[in-house]
């Protein structure tokens, strides 16, 4: 659609759940995370890469030889288009659960893990660094109807080494976002309330000073974006 709302066009066709699109940088083409089997125990989780109308649609990463239940998600092309970061939780039978960043070329070929312990890729500007999510540190809880661990933003070079925390709160922070000249990143926190897990926008400078809220409702904000 356009970016007023405008002019909808559905892309995918199918019974199987589909999110987390990412364009390419040339806007050619889409990733997307398909998930054959949703709801079910054989649910399995692949990134896909078809054309920007929708055509030629290829499963870019395969589960087939896995017992567990695996799920690729949220692709993040690099400022170049050579590569596709993604989110790879995987969910083992005795009920284990981890989650790590891959990369892949969007032809499928040469997958490699990045980043362990790790969620949300986001490719920075010039394609030396990602940002991440991590509750590696283990620095704080978060509770719903059960606890775990909070997320926190971290960023590390390109190759996945030199990993360096950038914020430092008890609160649940994720979906890292660049700024298009690369000096700001953009991020989702309920810091502001974590016992009513208020969520909304807030940014900070890449190295991480000077936290700043962005938005302030009585709704959820998520997921930012920049233009």
């Amino acid at each position: 659609m356009r970016s007023d709302g405008s002019e909808k066009r559905r892309l995918t066709n199918d019974r199987i759940a589909d999110g987390s699109p990412a364009w390419s940088p040339d806007g050619e083409r889409i990733a997307f995370a398909h998930t054959p089997g949703s709801g079910s125990e054989e649910a399995k989780g692949v990134i896909v890469v078809m054309n920007a109308d929708g055509s030629s649609r290829v499963e870019i990463t395969d589960h087939s030889g896995t017992e567990d239940i695996v799920y690729d998600s949220l692709p993040d092309w690099s400022p170049d288009g050579s590569l596709i970061a993604f989110t790879r939780a995987r969910f083992v039978r005795t009920g284990e659960a981890s989650g790590d960043i891959y990369t892949i070329d969007p032809a499928g070929d040469g997958e490699r893990l990045l980043i362990e312990n790790a969620a949300e890729p986001a490719w920075s500007p010039d394609g030396s660094r990602i940002a991440f999510a991590s509750a590696r540190d283990r620095f704080g809880e978060t509770c719903f109807h059960d606890c775990s661990l909070s997320g926190e933003i971290y960023v590390a070079d390109a190759d996945g080494m030199g990993a360096r925390r950038l914020t430092r709160s008890e609160a649940s922070d994720s979906s890292p976002a660049w700024s298009p000249d690369g000096r700001s990143i953009a991020f989702t926190s309920d810091r502001s309330n974590r016992a009513k897990h208020e969520y909304e926008i807030y940014v900070m400078p890449a190295d991480g000073d000077d936290v700043r809220r962005l938005t302030t409702s009585d709704v959820w904000d998520l997921s930012p974006a920049w233009r």
